[in-house]
């Protein structure tokens, strides 16, 4: 944005996010229980969609809320002063960006788990779906919209709002905390829901961050997510507030971690002081490595730009 979207940004966009925040969020706790109970009739008079049948309440609250967020990102960024769209990240050069970080992103993750299948810590078991015709271009679009659209939101609206209320310092740190919290939102109620009412939705919020399922592998899962989002709000600021690079870094990374849980399971008694004990890579101590590591890289950067040249 220009100075006076600057100025607007500073005044409006607190107001901006609360305002997104609470449509996604209450707005989808209304919609659920609607979209929940039409899934169920679609699944019981339709033979061929008889898997809607069992389909879960709670994943329909998180698509409904994921959906408005969407919706609502570009409104809301128009009023904290955002003029077009390009000023969320996006403008020429875009495309080339985005791949070079996609081949950063993809092959720093890949090297991470083939050296954990080298070790022993993973053991090969595709299954079958992986070998259906397109399902890896399907998991690679599905990964780049993941990138875009995360990061469209988390740095290029939410990151650029906390830029604008505090210190550049205070922006990622507090940007990267709420990126890591906001991967633990899901709610996870005592009781399913079989037929939704009007408030099934809302009653969910409750239940957002049920942490009882949780164990001792979900630290370094919560500190590589937080590190990650100090390594891509870094990166966002370095490159001027273009979303091409980061995108296309956390698009990579995405890709790998989903095509090699297809691909492989965790082998329990091998490297676990490495690679934990999960076999969701991002839970273990070498995906958090990894993250420090491009920290470490982005600090010495930003040192050796700010030194003064001879």
């Amino acid at each position: 944005p220009d100075m006076d979207g600057e100025t607007r940004l500073h005044r409006h966009g607190a107001w901006a996010l609360v305002g997104l925040l609470a449509f996604a969020v209450f707005g989808g706790g209304l919609l659920a229980p609607w979209v929940f109970n039409g899934l169920l009739r679609l699944g019981r008079a339709v033979r061929a969609f008889d898997s809607l049948r069992e389909i879960e309440f709670e994943s329909v609250v998180s698509r409904c809320v994921l959906v408005l967020l969407i919706a609502g990102i570009v409104p809301a960024a128009r009023f904290a002063g955002f003029r077009r769209f390009r000023d969320l990240g996006f403008g020429p050069g875009y495309g080339r960006a985005f791949w070079r970080g996609f081949a950063l992103g993809f092959g720093s993750l890949l090297a991470v788990v083939l050296a954990g299948w080298a070790l022993g810590a993973y053991v090969p078991n595709v299954e079958p779906r992986m070998t259906q015709p397109g399902r890896l271009l399907l998991m690679l679009v599905g990964a780049c919209t993941v990138g875009v659209i995360e990061e469209m939101i988390f740095r290029g609206f939410i990151h650029r709002v906390f830029a604008a209320t505090w210190r550049a310092g205070v922006a990622v740190a507090v940007s990267s905390v709420f990126f890591s919290a906001v991967h633990f939102a899901k709610p996870e109620p005592d009781i399913g829901v079989v037929h939704g009412r009007w408030d099934s939705g809302l009653s969910m919020i409750r239940h957002m961050f049920n942490t009882e399922h949780q164990t001792y592998h979900y630290f370094p899962y919560a500190a590589t997510l937080m590190v990650m989002g100090l390594v891509l709000a870094l990166r966002f600021q370095r490159g001027g507030w273009k979303l091409g690079h980061v995108s296309g870094l956390h698009a990579g990374w995405v890709l790998v971690m989903l095509a090699w849980g297809y691909c492989f399971d965790r082998a329990k008694d091998d490297a676990v002081w490495l690679y934990g004990l999960s076999d969701v890579v991002a839970k273990s101590p070498a995906a958090l490595a990894l993250a420090l590591a491009f920290l470490v890289w982005e600090i010495v950067v930003r040192l050796r730009s700010a030194r003064p040249r001879a």
